[in-house]
């Protein structure tokens, strides 16, 4: 019969031989399946911005402002006619009225194509009053647009350039959405063309924000600037579930 001591011996040497094969650093089993995950993940991105960055336009705006031209000390300033100034002062007290002259504004936002035949969806507070919109492409073509339509309601805005074949892209249903979800917000913040953000829903049906009448913002915590205004919201389908309005 063996003994206690032989029967001890055999079970630690049993335990030594499988420990190599039944033991595995967390390391070695765990973070290749992660990073295969986070790669995945990363890649779909990269492919959602790829394939919606054409369809991303800028929004340039010009505005017609009056301001009087400057009659201050240092500005080598006559009236348009100086033979009349005499005849103003004597007969009105004043001299020749200054004339105004046009100084444009210039203004720009973000928008993006809903159709191939040239309708772009924008904010309407980036091409309220604009004299002349134009609209750049991603390839750097540029056109002339015009208004179809204006809700300030809604702050929504479609217009048309002369154009065909154009990337596009679909709309969802932005009442599917939850919060939580990816999302990513393309636009040309602080002129920065085709920039690309990413987050998640934080909450939606946000009111009350005196931004528009009708309210039903999404919120989300993709970094959203000056110049975003127009700008889509995509989820992981790469179809629009919102447009970039304000930022907090």
């Amino acid at each position: 019969m063996a003994s206690t001591t032989s029967i001890l011996r055999r079970m630690n040497l049993l335990l030594l031989v499988c420990a190599p094969y039944c033991v595995q650093p967390l390391s070695a089993a765990g973070a290749p399946a992660t990073m295969s995950v986070a790669k995945q993940v990363s890649m779909e991105m990269a492919a959602i911005a790829k394939a919606a960055t054409p369809a991303v336009v800028s929004v340039r705006t010009q505005f017609s402002s009056k301001r009087p031209e400057p009659r201050s000390e240092g500005w080598d300033e006559q009236p348009n006619d100086p033979s009349q100034d005499e005849f103003w002062q004597r007969f009105f007290g004043f001299p020749q009225p200054r004339q105004e002259k046009r100084a444009p504004r210039m203004g720009q936002g973000s928008g993006f194509i809903v159709s191939h035949d040239g309708y772009i969806l924008t904010n309407n507070h980036v091409v309220q009053d604009a004299d002349q919109i134009t609209v750049l492409l991603n390839d750097e073509r540029e056109f002339i647009a015009s208004v179809i339509g204006a809700d300030p309601n809604t702050d929504i805005a479609l217009l048309k350039i002369d154009a065909d074949e154009l990337s596009h892209l679909e709309l969802d249903d932005s009442d599917k959405i939850e919060p939580g979800e990816w999302v990513m917000a393309i636009g040309n913040p602080l002129g920065l063309q085709a920039s690309v953000t990413v987050g998640v829903i934080s909450a939606k049906d946000r009111n009350n924000l005196d931004i528009a009448r009708v309210e039903e913002f999404i919120q989300t915590d993709a970094a959203i600037n000056r110049g975003n205004s127009g700008g889509c919201l995509l989820n992981l389908d790469g179809k629009v579930i919102g447009m970039n309005t304000a930022i907090a």
